[in-house]
């Protein structure tokens, strides 16, 4: 393929590929280089008692080539480009191999049968120890093999000598060029899924930046649109509730008295439809008002109930409340607390049958060591693939055409459930289906007061 590396990559992946292969090994290869020089020259003490005649010559070959892998070495441990740390590796193994080559092919002693094994030891070290690219370990293991076989007619290395070094020289080309291209596929598929990895987390990141800021955006959006709907709207009500009144006049026909109830109905329907957009929003962008104070439990239920008995009257649903506590207060926010409890409340009345009981309690839970508010319908109940689900924001369950039958945005549980971790507390919900449904709503000890003997509340601490 044009352009494509010796691994079948673009150029850039290429790139890419060897700048971290580079960063990942540089303190490996450094230590190992160093380890290299060090080693060449301490087998310089072989050269005298096994180069015979051409000692001298040996040692001079072996003190010129220290000193250029050491200046190899230097060059290396200081470069910042990957290319020029590469190029010292293919010199530092070049040179190491045409030194012992120029030594087999010039000693008249020993070291002609022995220095060969030499080249099969700068292979291993190399391929394993300081791991190259492949190109280069393929390209210098070939020119040593080959440059081996050029000089040896000129050398005086044994015809058993030769036959085991070619072997043995062989077996470790081979093997160390395989085992490099192996290691280098590996590496390169390893670095491949890291990088779709990164840049999979990076997309993730990404989109959940933007879909903060959308729903934010979506955040402001419904709380700026509510408000300029409350404004006209509150101008609907009250004007409607003037004409209901009379006060400037009887309205006639009589039938015109009727659509001013229904004005004033849907107008109210509206507005509280609107004022839980308003605070669904607020909550979403953490600006939902708060200001807490103690007032007592009883008073919050009561309040609740006559505003569930209002708006359920047309269903002839009956409320019932009892406050087991004793007397207790709670500390939070007054209006959002009896906010949470009407929620619950209208909730379950929407789905009880006519002439079904609604049944609001509150006690301390002795076991649990909480505080509890239960809220118990005799409903149509909750499937039991719904209930993860039922407190997101305009969650309807059930069959499309009976819940929109019943009316709302799907607004009030979230809103409530934002109340409630306001209130320290917790909400869950049990049902059964065809039977009913219980919303209990958990509220931890310190949030809760129990009056002494003097009649004063006592508030307990977390």
């Amino acid at each position: 393929m044009a352009g494509k590396g010796f691994f079948g990559d673009d150029p850039s992946f290429e790139r890419l590929f060897y700048e971290e292969n580079d960063r990942r090994k540089f303190a490996q290869r450094r230590l190992f280089l160093f380890v290299a020089v060090q080693t060449y020259s301490l087998f310089g003490i072989l050269d005298r008692p096994m180069g015979g005649e051409s000692a001298d010559t040996l040692l001079l070959i072996r003190l010129v080539t220290v000193l250029i892998l050491s200046a190899l070495w230097g060059i290396f441990a200081t470069a910042t480009d990957h290319r020029v740390r590469e190029g010292c590796i293919f010199a530092f193994a070049a040179s190491c191999a045409l030194s012992l080559l120029t030594m087999i092919a010039i000693t008249e002693g020993p070291a002609a049968d022995y220095y060969p094994f030499a080249l099969s030891a700068i292979m291993i070290f190399g391929g394993g120890l300081v791991v190259p690219q492949f190109r280069t370990i393929a390209i210098n293991t070939l020119a040593g093999f080959v440059g081996f076989w050029c000089i040896l007619p000129f050398s005086q290395t044994s015809v058993m000598s030769a036959q085991a070094n070619a072997f043995l020289l062989s077996v470790s080309a081979t093997s160390i060029i395989v085992g490099a291209y192996t290691r280098e596929a590996i590496e390169r598929d390893q670095f491949r899924k890291e990088a779709e990895l990164a840049e999979a987390r990076d997309r993730a990141v990404a989109m959940g930046r933007e879909a903060v800021e959308a729903n934010r955006a979506k955040s402001h959006m419904l709380a700026n649109v509510s408000h300029e709907l409350r404004t006209p709207m509150n101008a609907i009500i009250g004007f409607s509730e003037v004409m209901k009144a009379g006060i400037f006049g009887p309205v006639t026909p009589d039938r015109y008295r009727g659509y001013v109830d229904d004005i004033h109905a849907s107008g109210s329907i509206l507005l509280s439809n609107i004022n839980d957009l308003l605070d669904i929003a607020r909550a979403e962008t953490g600006k939902m008002g708060w200001e807490e104070r103690t007032f007592p439990v009883a008073q919050a239920m009561d309040v609740a109930a006559k505003a569930s008995r209002a708006s359920l009257s047309d269903r002839r649903v009956r409320i019932v409340w009892d406050d087991r506590s004793g007397g207790a207060t709670l500390c939070g926010d007054f209006d959002r607390t009896c906010q949470a409890f009407i929620n619950v409340m209208n909730n379950a009345g929407k789905f009880s049958p006519p002439g079904g009981t609604v049944a609001m309690a509150f006690e301390r839970d002795g076991a649990a060591g909480d505080w509890v508010l239960s809220v118990a319908d005799e409903g149509c109940g909750i499937p039991p693939e719904d209930l993860h689900r039922i407190r997101e924001p305009f969650a309807q369950v059930g069959p499309e055409s009976f819940s929109v039958a019943k009316g709302g945005l799907g607004l009030g549980l979230a809103i409530t459930t934002e109340i409630v971790r306001r209130l320290d507390g917790t909400m869950t919900i049990e049902s059964v289906v065809d039977e009913g449904t219980t919303v209990l709503i958990r509220l931890p000890d310190h949030r809760v007061a129990m009056p002494d003997a003097a009649g004063d509340a006592v508030l307990r601490r977390a």
